[in-house]
């Protein structure tokens, strides 16, 4: 008799279940906070009063506090929700297509002009990446999406992925600052930011990331590019399914202008 399904990827189900609860009961509160203000302020305008700068401003604050906190509690529960895969900890015979995948990304992002982005995906094969096109979505919106939130100046994204036969890899690289040194692993712990400028998250992207793709039998790590380029790389390997393996040719052979 199997046993049963005690972890959510390595988050055990029970605790799951509790952080479910919690952020179902809290979120509501927090909303509301956010929208006290607002509240208050029409009650005041009603009845002809015009709130004072200092409290408008300490409302102002209030409804960022807010808003952070809600966010903190959604990515909590991607960050739970990255562990759910098929029975095996594995999605059997999911696969993608990277240009589709990142176009959507894209378009859900709503980059600003300032963000070029370009991509090579390899040609091998069906050309699909063998992950859940809506899992790859993800992966992609928050890599792309640090990248460019992180930076506050014009920044040029590049990604290059495809099968070597064995695994399919994805490179993502940036101009951009770069990583902070000594910080390669740090960077993707939960709640953990070294981004000199506020990107109006919390810390949880790079968590996320490394979830939606270890918990996949993938793997994730940080790189500082070779001298004497700048910038930000994410390195990317998620395992082949062996009926879809082809002999392997170059990973980056066709090319897609996104921006």
């Amino acid at each position: 008799m199997a046993e049963p399904d005690t972890t959510r990827g390595d988050v055990p189900s029970e605790l799951a279940e509790v952080i479910y609860k919690i952020v179902h009961d809290v979120r509501g509160s927090v909303r509301a906070i956010g929208e006290l203000p607002t509240w208050i302020d029409e009650d005041l305008a009603d009845e002809g009063v015009r709130l004072p700068d200092g409290p408008r401003h300490s409302f102002e604050l209030l409804r960022w506090h807010a808003g952070k906190l809600n966010l903190m509690l959604d990515q909590l529960m991607q960050f739970v929700r990255a562990g759910d895969t098929g029975p095996d900890g594995v999605e059997e015979g999911k696969q993608s297509d990277p240009r589709k995948c990142l176009r959507r990304a894209v378009r859900m992002l709503a980059l600003p002009d300032r963000v070029r982005i370009r991509a090579r995906f390899g040609s091998n094969g069906t050309g699909l990446a063998p992950i859940d096109e809506n899992v790859l979505t993800s992966i992609l919106m928050i890599a792309v999406g640090n990248a460019a939130s992180h930076n506050s100046e014009a920044i040029r994204i590049a990604l290059c992925g495809g099968d070597n036969g064995q695994e399919w890899v994805l490179r993502i690289r940036d101009s951009g600052e770069g990583f902070p040194p000594g910080k390669l692993f740090q960077i993707f712990e939960p709640m953990r930011s070294y981004s000199r400028h506020d990107s109006g998250g919390c810390g949880m992207g790079l968590a996320i990331l490394q979830r939606l793709i270890e918990t996949r039998g993938g793997r994730v790590t940080a790189h500082h590019p070779a001298p004497p380029r700048a910038g930000a790389e994410l390195r990317i390997s998620l395992p082949c399914e062996a009926q879809n393996h082809v002999k392997p040719r170059s990973a980056c052979d066709a090319k897609t202008r996104l921006t």
